[in-house]
C-alpha cells in the first residue's frame, strides 16, 4: 500500500468514526436517553480521554523537533559521507593506476585503501563517530590526502547527534498506530461532550419557564 493511500484511508476511518459517534451521542442526548447522572459521567470520561489524547499528542512535538533538526543533519551527513568516499575512490584510482612495481606508489595505494576501509557505513548507521585517519607510515605522498579526509571526517562527526538526542520515546514504526489510537480517543471524547451538551440543551429547553 502506498503512503498516500494509507494516510487517506486513516483520515477517512477517523472521520467516519468521529461523525458516527458524534451523531449517535447527539441523538441520544437530544432524546434525553439515560439520566443526568449518566451524562455527567460521560462528560467526565470525555474530559479524561481528551486529557490522555492531549498528553499523547505532545509526543508529536518530539517528532517534529527531530524532523526539523536531526533529519536535516542526517541528510547532510549522508551526502558528506558519499562525497568523502567518492573523493577517496577517485584519488585512490589515480594513485593505484601507477606502475605496481614502484614501491612508493604501492605503499601509497595501500594507505589509501586502508583509509577507505576505516570509513565504514556501519559507523554511519549506528551513529558512531569516525576515527581520524593516521599516516602510520609517515608517507609524505598522502599528507595532503590525509588532511583533506580528516577535515571531512571532523565535519561529519559534528553532524552526528549525541546519544541522548538519538533516544526515541516511540519508535518510528509505532508512531502511525499510536497517532491513530489518539485520534480514536479524541473522537470518543468529542462525541461524549456533544452528547452531554445536547442533553443539557434539551433539558434546559424542556424546563418550565421561571416566573
Amino acid at each position: 500500500m502506498s503512503i498516500p493511500h494509507f494516510v487517506y484511508g486513516a483520515w477517512a476511518l477517523v472521520i467516519i468514526l468521529a461523525l458516527t459517534l458524534a451523531s449517535f451521542a447527539a441523538v441520544a442526548g437530544w432524546r434525553k436517553r439515560r439520566t443526568l447522572v449518566y451524562w455527567r459521567w460521560v462528560k467526565l470520561g470525555s474530559a479524561i480521554l481528551g486529557f490522555i489524547g492531549l498528553f499523547t499528542l505532545l509526543l508529536q512535538f518530539e517528532t517534529a523537533t527531530r524532523a526539523l533538526i536531526l533529519e536535516k543533519a542526517r541528510d547532510e551527513l549522508l551526502l558528506n559521507y558519499i562525497e568523502t568516499k567518492s573523493f577517496i575512490s577517485v584519488t585512490m584510482a589515480a594513485t593505484c593506476s601507477e606502475p605496481a612495481e614502484i614501491t612508493h606508489d604501492k605503499n601509497t595505494c595501500w594507505d589509501m585503501k586502508n583509509a577507505d576501509g576505516l570509513l565504514s557505513i556501519e559507523s554511519l548507521r549506528i551513529g558512531r563517530h569516525f576515527e581520524p585517519i593516521k599516516n602510520w607510515q609517515n608517507n609524505p605522498a598522502i599528507n595532503e590526502f590525509v588532511q583533506q579526509v580528516n577535515e571531512r571526517i571532523e565535519y561529519m562527526n559534528s553532524l552526528m547527534p549525541p546519544e541522548q538526542d538519538r533516544y526515541r520515546v516511540i519508535s518510528d514504526e509505532q508512531r502511525p498506530f499510536v497517532l491513530l489510537f489518539v485520534a480514536g480517543l479524541l473522537a470518543f471524547a468529542l462525541s461524549g461532550a456533544i452528547g452531554e451538551a445536547a442533553f443539557q440543551l434539551r433539558d434546559a429547553m424542556d424546563a418550565p419557564p421561571k416566573t
